[in-house]
């Protein structure tokens, strides 16, 4: 999963440090809450600690390849955090299936062919329309389909 600026996503924080907020953001990297004028170093210490998990809005990457990252919200419920990854889990396992390759049937197999089971559809669907063809002038006369009222 890239991570592009502006995208909110789930991290663990690693540790409160002077600079900010630590956060590892998965495999894709690690970023930084700095400190601000609404989130002091003393508010990070007494809301958020090692191993919480939090939501970051990512930010811009700098040249050691830290994202500068804001909080979106207050510490994660864990319950939601994995409903969350289980439903991309599976969104993304829906999203990339594809339907297993089906064989063509072996010559030892029992029963007919494919070829042998189509020709006696048509068989029976022509049997079929043959009879529709032969009831329509008598269901076309009928009072029931002339009664107007």
């Amino acid at each position: 999963m890239a991570l592009e600026t502006g995208k909110t996503v789930v991290g663990k924080i690693l540790k409160v440090s002077e600079k900010g907020l630590v956060v590892s953001l998965s495999d894709d990297g690690i970023g930084i809450v700095p400190i601000s004028a609404s989130l002091s170093i003393e508010t990070m210490m007494e809301r958020f600690s090692s191993g919480a998990q939090v939501r970051v809005s990512i930010g811009t990457q700098d040249e050691s390849g830290s994202y500068a990252l804001s909080v979106e919200q207050q510490p994660v419920d864990v319950d939601g955090v994995e409903f969350d990854q289980e439903f991309a889990r599976l969104n993304h396992k829906l999203t990339n299936y594809s339907s297993p390759h089906i064989a063509p049937p072996d010559s030892s197999s029992k029963g007919p062919s494919i070829e042998e089971r189509m020709e006696e559809w048509i068989v029976k669907a022509e049997q079929g329309l043959a009879r529709l063809r032969k009831n329509r002038g008598k269901r076309l006369s009928e009072e029931f389909y002339n009664n107007k009222k």
